[in-house]
C-alpha cells in the first residue's frame, strides 16, 4: 500500500474507533445530559435543562434570570446549563433549533420517554417559578413528552449508518487517487 492509502486506512479506523466509543456514552452514562437528567428523575427530582449559546442576544437575558432561579430552588431542581456554543450536539439530543430554550423535565412516561414542559425564547422568571413550584409540588400540569434519542435501537441503527458512510467515503477516496 503506498502512504496515502495507509493514511486513509488509518483515518477510517480512527473514525470508527471514535464513533464506537463516542456509542458507547447512551443515556446511562453520568456525564452525558441525558445520564445527568435520568440520574436525577431516577432519585425523584426534577431537573431545569437551559439550552444557550454565548453569541445569543436574549440568552445573554434569559442567563440571570435562569442563575437567579437555581438560586432559589437548587434545594429540589436540578439545573443544567448546555451551552451548545460548546455542545452542539446536545441539540440534537432535544430538537433544540433556537436558543434560547429551557426545559422543566419532571418524569418519564410509560414508554420512558421525559415528560416535560418546555419554554421557546425570553422567558419571564414569573412564568418560570410558577412552573417550578407546580412541579416541586407534583401538581399535574400540561406537560408534552419528547422521546429519548438516545435508545439502544436507535443508537445502534445509527452508528451502523455512520460506520457504513465512513466505510464508503474511505473507499471512494481510495478509487479516486487510483
Amino acid at each position: 500500500m503506498i502512504t496515502s492509502d495507509r493514511l486513509i486506512l488509518k483515518c477510517f479506523i480512527s473514525l470508527t474507533m471514535l464513533i464506537l466509543v463516542t456509542g458507547i456514552a447512551t443515556a446511562e452514562d453520568p456525564q452525558t445530559l441525558m445520564g445527568k437528567i435520568n440520574t436525577n428523575l431516577n432519585n425523584n427530582i426534577p431537573v431545569f435543562v437551559y439550552f444557550y449559546s454565548d453569541n445569543c442576544h436574549f440568552c445573554q437575558e434569559q442567563s440571570p434570570i435562569v442563575n437567579k432561579l437555581e438560586e432559589n430552588y437548587s434545594n429540589n431542581i436540578a439545573f443544567i446549563y448546555v451551552n451548545l456554543d460548546n455542545n452542539p450536539l446536545d441539540a440534537l439530543e432535544f430538537n433544540v433549533m433556537a436558543v434560547p430554550i429551557t426545559l422543566l423535565i419532571t418524569d418519564k412516561d410509560e414508554t420512558q420517554q421525559f415528560v416535560y414542559q418546555e419554554f421557546r425564547g425570553l422567558t419571564n422568571s414569573t412564568v418560570l417559578s410558577n412552573s417550578i413550584e407546580q412541579a416541586i409540588a407534583n401538581i399535574s400540569i400540561p406537560l408534552e413528552t419528547i422521546p429519548q434519542t438516545q435508545d439502544k435501537t436507535s443508537g445502534t441503527v445509527t452508528l451502523t449508518l455512520i460506520i457504513i458512510l465512513i466505510g464508503i467515503t474511505a473507499v471512494l477516496l481510495y478509487v479516486i487517487r487510483h
